[in-house]
């Protein structure tokens, strides 16, 4: 896969990186880090969520927190929103669809930066969301935005059907901004 061409990036710090699996006939395998020549911080947490289809998960993101993303089984549709007001691509939206299974020979990690937001959808039966992260949870400092802002025109590829309330009842980014 050449995600030179296939997947890009506009907000600011956002990365794309293809990491190879081997891949046998009992499935696959890979590393998720340390990236070759990675220019990443050091990691505090790795986290994972299983989710069933339809299942939404953010907007969610802080200041301080960056997170290299995966998809480690399964389809989701990944949303990134520039949350740093200093920042010139503030309120961008880069939206990318992830896939992996027992037959992928390499998946893609995406760098989320300290001061952007997440959220997935998952398009599948069931997936497993993957993410590391450069500080600890702190619910204090967590930020959570609509995930159907009307302001960030966010493309999901479906209805959600499952939702936490904490996600039903985010403000939009012109309520927090």
């Amino acid at each position: 896969m050449d995600i030179g061409h296939e997947m890009k990036a506009s907000i600011n710090g956002v990365e794309i990186s293809l990491i190879d699996c081997f891949v046998d006939k009992r499935g696959s395998i890979f590393t998720t880090y340390p990236i070759a020549d990675t220019k990443y911080p050091d990691f505090v947490a790795d986290k994972f969520s299983i989710s069933k289809y339809g299942t939404l998960r953010g907007l969610h993101g802080d200041e301080n927190t960056g997170k290299l993303i995966f998809c480690a089984y399964g389809k989701i549709q990944l949303a990134i929103v520039d949350a740093r007001q200093d920042s010139s691509t503030f309120k961008q939206v880069d939206v990318f669809v992830l896939e992996t299974n027992e037959e992928s020979n390499s998946i893609i990690a995406i760098w989320v930066p300290e001061g952007c937001l997440n959220g997935h959808l998952v398009l599948s039966d069931v997936a497993v969301f993957y993410y590391q992260w450069t500080h600890s949870y702190d619910l204090s400092k967590q930020l959570t935005i609509r995930f159907d802002d009307k302001e960030l025109q966010i493309p999901w590829l479906l209805d959600p059907v499952i939702m936490s309330d904490r996600d039903l009842t985010a403000k939009t980014m012109k309520e927090v901004f």
